[in-house]
């Protein structure tokens, strides 16, 4: 990882080359860190604490 970064920082680039260097390291980071959030969010039950209004289905109890 170290080497790759390494790399990345001694190469020549203009502005506009570190610009889109970032925005994809930038993206990259949004990209898995969404994923990450998606994997781990547990999933919630449709079942509700007390029965209320849309609770049950319309016409029976």
């Amino acid at each position: 990882m170290k080497k790759i970064a390494d790399t990345l920082l001694d190469q020549k680039m203009n502005r506009r080359e570190f610009m889109l260097y970032l925005g994809g390291a930038f993206l990259a980071l949004i990209g898995i860190s969404g994923m990450i959030d998606a994997l781990l969010k547990h999933p919630k039950s449709n079942e509700s604490a007390e029965p209320g209004y849309g609770a049950t289905f319309y016409g029976k109890q």
